[in-house]
């Protein structure tokens, strides 16, 4: 099973109701919230959100930009489906 199926399957027990629309987004970590090492050394970190829960966290913008459009065509297919 891939990462993004087992990001989706584990959502229900938080949210059964899936004509409510989940949220992704992604963000790009703070130096507050770096370590001092990977700061110094300007390693960048983008995390990826689904329902507030941190599901991925990327050194690159664009993967975790992909990674975003994947869950969230995931999402309209299981909308789709309970419908």
């Amino acid at each position: 099973m891939n990462h993004i199926t087992e990001a989706c399957d584990a959502l229900p027990q938080f949210n059964r109701d899936w004509s409510l629309q989940m949220t992704v987004k992604v963000t790009e970590r703070d130096d507050a919230h770096m370590s001092h090492e990977g700061v110094a050394n300007g390693i960048r970190i983008w995390d990826v959100h689904q329902q507030d829960l941190l599901v991925g966290m990327f050194h690159n913008e664009a993967d975790a930009h992909n990674y975003k459009n994947e869950l969230e065509t995931l999402e309209k297919k299981r909308e789709m489906q309970a419908s």
